[in-house]
């Protein structure tokens, strides 16, 4: 599903002229879904709690997808 998530994405990135797709926010009652590409191999599916740090989160969310790209790539 992640997978599908992202392709759908990225193709409304490029046909609206956003740029490059950096992630895709999934807002539910219970918390975030966010998905992230990690290199070419793999995609970060990150769960949170209702109202995280955004900031914080972002930043982990950067450093381990480039931890698991440069292990996967």
């Amino acid at each position: 599903m992640s997978a599908a998530i992202l392709s759908v994405s990225e193709r409304a990135v490029q046909e609206l002229a956003r740029g490059e797709l950096k992630r895709i926010l999934i807002e539910g009652i219970d918390g975030l879904i966010i998905l992230s590409q990690a290199g070419q191999n793999a995609i970060l599916a990150t769960l949170t709690a209702p109202n995280p740090s955004l900031g914080m989160v972002f930043l982990n969310i950067e450093s381990v997808t480039k931890k698991i790209a440069k292990i996967l790539d």
